[in-house]
């Protein structure tokens, strides 16, 4: 759903100096959290939609290689459940 914390995970060759991923125009910077894991916890975007996931590998060098649309996040509307009301009274004077 819109604006819901996510989580992007990407597997790649351990002790990389670099992973990001181009999200909705935005470059997210990963954190490796095991040998050769790298995740990050970020807001979806806030419009519905598909948005193509691009991704950006360095090594300690600065050599980069990049891939684009290496996947696809479909972010859905906000469901919004209406409330039930019961016992509703009306007070008039």
């Amino acid at each position: 759903e819109v604006s819901t914390p996510i989580t992007i995970t990407v597997e790649a060759e351990p002790g990389l100096s670099e992973v990001a991923v181009n999200l909705d125009g935005s470059i997210v910077v990963l954190k490796e959290i095991s040998s050769g894991k790298y995740s990050i916890a970020t807001p979806a975007p806030t419009k519905a939609g598909t948005y193509p996931l691009s991704v950006t590998l360095k090594n300690s060098l600065s050599q980069g290689t990049s891939k684009a649309n290496v996947a696809n996040l479909t972010v859905t509307e906000k469901v919004v459940v209406p409330s039930k009301f019961t016992n509703v009274k009306t007070v008039t004077e």
